[in-house]
């Protein structure tokens, strides 16, 4: 399985701890942490999230842009993204493809 980052082609292990060096990456957070100023909720199952890593790398691509808070569950596959705004499925798939992966389901939660 081929992952891209950065304009650059990536087996999943050259790209993520399983296999790529084992650096832990730092976690970026929300700017804003309060879940209530999010009134708009979605899940999305994500192929090739498989570990910490792969998780922090998807909430870094959501959490470092205004208006979103992305948690993210490697074990499930899955992110629960709260958002500011409303956001399309087209604009979450690009975030995620950006950050080397590929969504497989995105659901409108509220």
């Amino acid at each position: 399985m081929y992952y891209y980052t950065n304009g650059m082609r990536f087996r999943h292990k050259e790209l993520c701890c399983c296999g790529g060096g084992g650096e832990t990456i730092k976690k970026i957070r929300p700017a804003d942490k309060q879940k209530s100023h999010y009134p708009h909720t979605y899940k999305l199952e994500i192929e090739g999230m498989t570990c910490s890593n792969c998780s922090t790398r998807i909430e870094n691509a959501f959490n470092t842009r205004e208006g979103f808070y992305a948690r993210a569950d490697s074990g499930k596959q899955i992110v629960t993204l709260h958002t500011k705004h409303p956001l399309t499925e087209s604009e979450a798939r690009e975030i995620v493809k950006k950050a080397g992966y590929r969504v497989t389901s995105f659901r409108t939660i509220t």
